[in-house]
């Protein structure tokens, strides 16, 4: 008891300090990651998501992004747990008859929470990703995405009895795998001539853990020579056209995922980097556009800090941002030891709202 009063008397004095001048500052130095910016970004997310729920926007990746750069409130966690727990009791736990992807995004935020899935509300949400076909009927974004929610917490895919073909980690590589293009990419359409890097760096982070394997090492290898030829000279990427973050922000967790630093030299062009892109899209309010000019959105921000958060796990020797089977209680100790931190930085992000003011600031007991 008394060695945690000390830690956060320590902390106190630490963030009273970064308010008084000190601390690392905001993202002034090329491809530096401040402490301003990330907490710019979850004060967005959280003015603009008050009350997350199952939702592919403003939902889970809201309480993912959050969570894995260490910035989630105790409370704001529970409201997204009762809210999902009504959610599953009215829909009988059917998330969805044809998206699994509905099953393995709300893993993934259950995991990072530190909680189980498979008793969510009593239902085992890792049930449908036994079922192969059902799963891929979304194509390759189901399989990587059933691929890395089920690694998140190192899951046994469960045999689910009214599947026709019952699904195995295997089967979902090899089905990865066989839509590799001959460029190297991948593409959200079997069907298209054209490899996209958003869908290349979510290969790579559901890729990650299987390296040991020689066909996977080799595709990994084709993807990342891909990635990197692709980067433009502002050091990101266009999808569907257009440069944007979240684009940026998929091929800096693949990479990291798969053990690259973002400081690589083959993800540098013109002297930028990833991270240089991806925080040229921040803006004042600590949002992410889309686009430049387009004002922040919820979308962008969400990806983009998930992108910083995936960069800044891996220059500090942390585990990849899927790869939470760590997020137990030592997790959930390191993200509440700096709670009084967070609220002490979130005070100048909050003051303009009145909800959120009272909700980070006067629950912490400051005035």
């Amino acid at each position: 008891m008394k060695k945690r009063f000390i830690a956060f008397i320590l902390i106190f004095c630490i963030g009273t300090a970064a308010l008084m001048g000190g601390g690392t500052g905001c993202a002034a130095a090329d491809g530096v990651i401040s402490a301003d910016i990330l907490d710019g970004a979850a004060a967005y997310l959280l003015r603009n998501v008050e009350n997350p729920t199952v939702s592919s926007v403003g939902g889970e990746w809201t309480v993912i992004a959050i969570a894995r750069s260490g910035r989630l409130p105790r409370e704001y966690a529970e409201k997204y747990l009762v809210n999902l727990e009504k959610y599953l009791t009215e829909c009988g736990g059917a998330l969805s008859e044809r998206k699994y992807t509905e099953y393995s995004r709300v893993i993934l935020a259950l995991t990072a929470l530190g909680k189980n899935p498979q008793d969510a509300a009593g239902y085992d949400l890792t049930l449908p990703l036994g079922d192969f076909e059902g799963t891929v009927r979304q194509g390759i974004n189901g399989a990587i995405w059933a691929l890395a929610a089920l690694d998140s917490g190192k899951y046994q895919i469960p045999k689910n009895s009214g599947a026709a073909v019952q699904a195995s980690r295997e089967m979902y590589i090899d089905y990865i795998l066989g839509r590799q293009m001959p460029c190297g990419g991948f593409s959200l359409n079997s069907a298209s001539e054209n490899a996209d890097p958003d869908i290349t760096g979510m290969a790579l982070a559901a890729l990650a853990g299987y390296t040991d394997s020689e066909n996977v090492a080799a595709a990994v290898d084709k993807a990342v020579e891909y990635l990197s030829l692709a980067q433009n000279e502002n050091g990101g990427y266009e999808s569907w056209g257009t440069e944007n973050p979240e684009s940026a922000a998929q091929v800096l967790i693949g990479i990291t995922s798969v053990g690259i630093s973002p400081h690589d030299s083959r993800f540098i062009k013109n002297g930028k980097t990833l991270i240089d892109n991806i925080l040229s899209f921040a803006r004042s309010d600590g949002g992410f556009e889309h686009e430049r000019g387009g004002g922040a959105g919820v979308m962008p921000t969400e990806q983009a800090l998930c992108g910083l958060a995936a960069a800044l796990r891996f220059e500090n020797g942390e585990s990849g941002i899927f790869d939470m089977s760590a997020a137990d209680k030592t997790e959930q100790n390191r993200i509440n030891a700096a709670e009084l931190l967070w609220y002490i930085r979130m005070r100048r992000y909050t003051k303009g709202n009145v909800f959120l003011y009272n909700y980070v600031c006067r629950g912490s007991g400051q005035r």
